[in-house]
């Protein structure tokens, strides 16, 4: 974290104070700061276009991205709102992160998306996986093996497949633990009114890509980067150097923490790969080949690269860090490790194959593919 006392050493007190916080000030100043860039880059291209582009239309259902693409009236950019916006309660800690333009809009015109059935049906959904979350952590103790500093010493008595085994755990429960800490927020968000974006709409364990995944895991700001951070760098135009920047500014925005910039660089490095044989293979003249029986057992091999990859950088930046990796790196470099290696890429693969037919299910009920 950070420490006031680097502003000035007579602030030092603080530290001592806010350590026995229930949250730490830098967390709710993290999203407080998105906040305020998106209030200042909404306000400036207000007023470069000042001319109001949000229409209101009979029976017009507006949508969150409607709403957050259309420019206000320059006066809905002032100082009351501002402060406002960000000291919202229902998402003042955690999000999900909505848009200024998104969010006055709807201070104006409450969101028309959900229904009061709608929300019922949301209310009962989170009540539900929160009582699955208290359930986990009342009898599984993945979490507690991992990161607390004390029980580090269990690693080395565990074989391979315990520590695979304790590694996805524990990502599940990172999952479904984020699930909490962001439907409950966005519940209260909608019973005022305030539609924001849905992070986590799918599964942890329903991902294969790593653009399909970070576009579900944190949809809210992985929708703020696109707009405030990647588009004004040139966008898709230069993808590949562009997302070293956004991935290491996030790494730096949740902590000043060695792991995180591992977690970020790790992204990327795996990312680039994907981005290049995706590119590659999605040009017309592969049509054919893409219908192909056995293309799909081509691509669950890449899909298990990419879930490995997934589990290991997100296990460095957001679980146990490179120390339990260090662990599972050395045990794989033995004759059951290799075994363990091959029934896991076995496994996945034909799981990979049922996320494709899934998919595939998906995309003929809603007519085109989620993007995710």
């Amino acid at each position: 974290g950070y420490r006031l006392a680097w502003i000035h050493p007579s602030l030092g007190f603080l530290d001592e104070q806010i350590r026995h916080a229930p949250v730490n000030w830098n967390v709710m100043f993290n999203m407080t700061i998105l906040r305020m860039m998106s209030f200042g880059f909404d306000r400036h291209w207000a007023l470069q276009n000042k001319k109001y582009s949000f229409k209101i239309a009979a029976n017009e259902l507006f949508t969150l991205k409607s709403r957050q693409e259309a420019h206000q009236p320059v006066e809905r950019y002032d100082l009351l709102s501002y402060y406002s916006y960000l000291l919202y309660t229902p998402l003042f800690i955690t999000g999900p992160i909505t848009c200024y333009n998104a969010w006055i809009s709807q201070v104006y015109i409450p969101q028309l998306t959900f229904s009061k059935k709608d929300i019922l049906k949301y209310g009962l959904r989170v009540l539900g996986n929160f009582i699955v979350l208290e359930v986990w952590v009342h009898f599984e103790y993945m979490s507690a093996m991992a990161v607390n500093p004390e029980n580090r010493h269990f690693w080395s008595q565990l074989n391979l497949s315990d520590l695979v085994i304790l590694g996805y755990g524990l990502l599940f429960f990172i999952w479904l633990k984020f699930v909490a800490i962001w439907r409950i927020p966005r519940l209260w968000a909608l019973l005022d009114g305030i539609e924001s974006p849905e992070n986590m709409n799918r599964c942890m364990a329903n991902n294969y890509s790593f653009e399909g995944f970070w576009r579900s895991w944190h949809r809210g700001f992985n929708q703020w980067l696109i707009r405030y951070i990647f588009i004004p760098l040139g966008g898709s135009k230069y993808k590949h150097i562009n997302i070293w920047a956004v991935f290491t500014w996030v790494a730096i925005w949740h902590d000043r923490n060695k792991n995180l910039v591992l977690w970020a660089w790790g992204i990327c490095l795996a990312f680039i790969p994907e981005l290049l044989i995706k590119s590659y293979f999605n040009r017309p003249k592969f049509d054919k080949l893409r219908q192909q029986v056995w293309w799909k057992y081509v691509k669950a091999i890449g899909t298990c690269i990419n879930i490995s990859l997934l589990m290991v950088t997100n296990l460095i930046g957001f679980g146990v860090g490179y120390d339990l990796l260090a662990v599972v790196i050395e045990k794989l470099l033995s004759f059951q490790g290799f075994l363990v290696l091959i029934l896991w890429f076995i496994n996945f693969m034909m799981l990979s194959v049922y996320m494709f037919y899934h998919r595939e299910q998906e995309e003929a009920k809603e007519g085109a593919a989620k993007g995710f």
